[in-house]
């Protein structure tokens, strides 16, 4: 009732019924789509340097994507294959937020993988190459090298041995430093 007087109101059109208790997942996933949707309609059509902030705005989202996906590989050592891709596809599906949603081709591709040892390494590697976060996850694997902290041989390995929370911390860091220091090249109120 609250929605139909917002622009929000037609996303449940075509629900047979949106207020039942099951399906307040699937109202909160149509709401999120439809922001994404108009988030990216605005970031389309802005020019530099909001196109940029915006994009910075959107990072944090995917960042939250990609940790979410390398914790769920590196954590999954017993599933099966098939139990590993539905519990992938319901990461990007009901989790993660469409504002930091993967393009579907990198999605599909993360998807496929397995949970051995080359396939998590190769989905990292996958993740970092066809993402606009990429460059956070390997500065902090260049600035965790260069402290002399080892982190072990392959990436999943480095993913595993060290803290995922302070892994989530010091890529968000890396993250929040580049987009304070956008904002303070912009000047005037932006960089206050």
């Amino acid at each position: 009732m609250n929605l139909q007087e917002t622009d929000y109101g037609s996303i449940l059109e075509d629900e047979d019924n949106p207020t039942a208790e099951k399906d307040h997942k699937r109202v909160r996933i149509a709401c999120r789509k439809k922001l994404a949707d108009e988030f990216e309609f605005l970031r389309t059509q802005a020019s530099e340097p909001l196109s940029t902030f915006l994009d910075f705005v959107s990072h944090e989202y995917m960042i939250s994507t990609v940790l979410e996906l390398l914790k769920l590989a590196s954590e999954n050592t017993e599933s099966t294959e098939d139990e590993f891709r539905k519990r992938l596809e319901r990461v990007l599906k009901e989790q993660a937020n469409p504002l930091g949603m993967l393009d579907d081709s990198t999605a599909k591709a993360i998807t496929a993988f397995g949970t051995s040892e080359a396939e998590i390494e190769e989905l990292y590697a996958t993740v970092l190459v066809d993402t606009p976060v990429g460059r956070y996850f390997e500065r902090f694997l260049a600035e965790s090298a260069e402290s002399g902290v080892i982190l072990g041989g392959d990436v999943a390995s480095r993913i595993r041995e060290q803290s995922l929370d302070r892994f989530e911390t010091a890529i968000r860091k890396i993250w929040m430093e580049d987009f304070r220091d956008f904002c303070s090249e912009l000047g005037g109120e932006t960089a206050e």
